[in-house]
């Protein structure tokens, strides 16, 4: 799957360089429970990528995960939907069900970084902003960090 994966990337992140098939796949590596995909028809439409954190500070991008890195925040480090299933619901669908699977005695808090003007859909899904200061500029113009209590 993950060559479909590199293809929705691709496609979704028009201002901010895609990161590596490695980098990708040390999200899966760290936290494989809190990964995953939807297909609609035997293709593969949308991902999902997360993993157990140790900082409120998010990670390093184009960076592959050390192992561990365990810690108490739940790091949702990519959503990509694909635009012909826009409407659908499918990304709404995607974050319940991490919520669904992450254990809440295991994560205090939920992080990640909105890109690409994405903060509306994450203020629907209970986010709210944080001001921790600066992003790498590898998130592109515009980037925040976000954050969700887990419990």
């Amino acid at each position: 799957m993950w060559g479909s994966i590199l293809e929705l990337e691709a496609a979704a992140y028009a201002g901010i360089e895609p990161e590596s098939l490695e980098t990708l796949k040390s999200k899966w590596v760290a936290s494989p429970e809190l990964c995953f995909v939807y297909e609609l028809e035997g293709q593969v439409v949308a991902y999902l990528l997360a993993h157990s954190w140790n900082s409120m500070e998010p990670p390093k991008l184009f960076e592959p995960l050390d192992n561990p890195c365990d810690g108490p925040v739940l790091f949702l480090h990519d959503l990509v939907v694909s635009r012909s299933t826009k409407g659908m619901g499918i990304g709404k669908l995607m974050v319940e069900h991490l919520f669904s699977v992450a254990d809440p005695n295991r994560f205090d808090i939920a992080l990640l970084v909105s890109v690409q003007n994405s903060q509306i859909f994450w203020e629907k899904n209970n986010f709210s902003l944080i001001d921790r200061g600066r992003l790498s500029p590898g998130y592109g113009q515009g980037a925040v960090l976000m954050q969700k209590g887990v419990r």
